[in-house]
């Protein structure tokens, strides 16, 4: 199961694998949904310097909601 399938549910135990290669798609926000879907016990697979990244990387969300609000155009 990926991350994304598993937002609102729960298991006992959860493996978070992380990649090899700094990835732009692990971020704060994303790990924290990984381990927190842990009832039990949380198992993370991979380098601290991984785990470090992606603790310091937020997501980024370019909605266009600021613009729209201030009357400008998206884009």
């Amino acid at each position: 199961m990926t991350i994304h399938k598993a937002q609102g549910s729960q298991a006992a135990e959860v493996t978070v694998l992380l990649p090899t290669e700094d990835s732009r798609l692990l971020t704060r926000e994303l790990f924290y949904t990984a381990i927190t879907r842990a009832q039990d016990r949380v198992r993370v697979v991979g380098s601290e310097a991984a785990a470090r990244l992606a603790l310091r990387r937020r997501a980024r969300r370019a909605t266009g909601l600021r613009q729209r609000l201030a009357g400008r155009p998206a884009g």
